[in-house]
């Protein structure tokens, strides 16, 4: 009994001694904490800083603002239009940027397109998985899975279409972004 109380004195002088050193580090964080905070400067406000403030109030109310608002910035003047190339110059810009838009137009409604059968697909495999399963008909039934397994090799085909539709319109727009394309061309 008494080594079981030893034991037991012993154990909690070790806690304490733990919790103690604990402790001590923790004081000292929180002193170096302190002379950190001391060491820099808390920002100051003088009746200079207020009086600015109350100058910024009244010239938002001169100007239909309310107070504390930042004031709007004054428009500025139109920037003068860049020198335009010749007519050539133009004409030829244009055709290009008539092409870029073509060929991103059509790439993109065959992505449409194809993302637009991948779903009817979709809605068709399913009304024809709804049937079998309400179906009490041995012969409809193998007849509807016949009719889905063709439909979703159709939509495993449509698919890989719609993914190559992808790959392509952004081959179109990769291309354009190595010829120097601006963006809004093919957008």
């Amino acid at each position: 009994m008494r080594l079981i109380a030893i034991g037991c004195v012993s154990l909690l002088v070790c806690a304490t001694a733990a919790a103690q050193t604990d402790l001590g580090a923790a004081a000292a964080k929180e002193r170096e904490r302190r002379k950190a905070l001391a060491a820099s400067p808390s920002p100051a406000f003088t009746n200079d800083d207020l009086a600015s403030e109350k100058q910024a109030a009244k010239e938002a109310a001169k100007e239909g603002g309310k107070p504390g608002e930042k004031p709007k910035p004054k428009p500025q003047p139109a920037p003068t239009p860049l020198p335009t190339a010749t007519s050539d110059d133009s004409a030829q810009r244009r055709a290009q940027e008539a092409g870029w838009r073509a060929r991103a137009q059509r790439a993109r409604q065959v992505v449409d397109q194809t993302a637009a059968r991948v779903t009817t697909l979709e809605q068709q495999v399913a009304r024809v998985a709804g049937e079998t399963m309400a179906s009490t008909d041995t012969n409809q039934i193998l007849r509807l899975r016949a009719q889905r397994e063709a439909l979703e090799n159709q939509l495993k085909d449509a698919r890989e279409a719609s993914r190559i539709a992808v790959e392509q319109l952004a081959n179109v727009e990769e291309e354009a972004r190595r010829a120097g394309v601006p963006p809004g061309w093919i957008r």
